[in-house]
């Protein structure tokens, strides 16, 4: 009964998902009867990890970035900070993490933007004088591409003058 009556509503059309959408939506619920979502669904992956794995992840990258810094430019050190989920049923909610701290004498914004222009983007956040790299939102096979884009930075540094925020 209620089925034709949206059927034939005028906004039934404009408002029907598309078959991309539907199969889509039909793998995730897949993965929820099969109770794989955990492991599958990237975001819940990143809400659930242990603060001890995000340390071990935080120490390898700067393991691997300071290797990188062969001049000793930036100062990068693990801190601890919060990363927030979003909107939706956690508005506002902070999650503890673990962050790479990197400060050099050269502008934040400008050794930010140098990681979110890299061809693949590495997203991170000013705060006062120092980059962020939330260990949340990093998984271990993406450490090559940040190595990469921190290569970049190092690079380009020396083109760009201090500009504080």
């Amino acid at each position: 009964m209620y089925v034709e009556k949206i059927r034939k509503h005028p906004m039934a059309r404009a408002l029907r998902i598309c078959k991309i959408t539907a199969s889509i939506l039909e793998e995730t619920i897949k993965t929820y009867v099969k109770d794989e979502h955990e492991e599958k669904i990237p975001v819940l992956k990143m809400i659930q990890t242990s603060m001890a794995d995000l340390y071990h992840r935080a120490v390898t990258l700067k393991d691997i970035m300071k290797a990188q810094d062969k001049k000793g430019i930036f100062n990068i050190r693990v801190v601890k900070g919060e990363s927030y989920i979003g909107g939706g049923a956690y508005p506002g909610i902070g999650l503890g993490t673990y962050m790479l701290s990197v400060k050099s004498g050269y502008s934040p914004s400008k050794v930010e933007k140098l990681f979110r222009t890299y061809i693949v983007p590495v997203i991170a956040r000013v705060h006062e004088d120092e980059v962020l790299l939330d260990l949340r939102t990093v998984f271990e096979q993406e450490f090559t591409i940040i190595k990469q884009a921190f290569q970049r930075v190092i690079k380009e540094m020396p083109r760009v003058k201090y500009e504080r925020n």
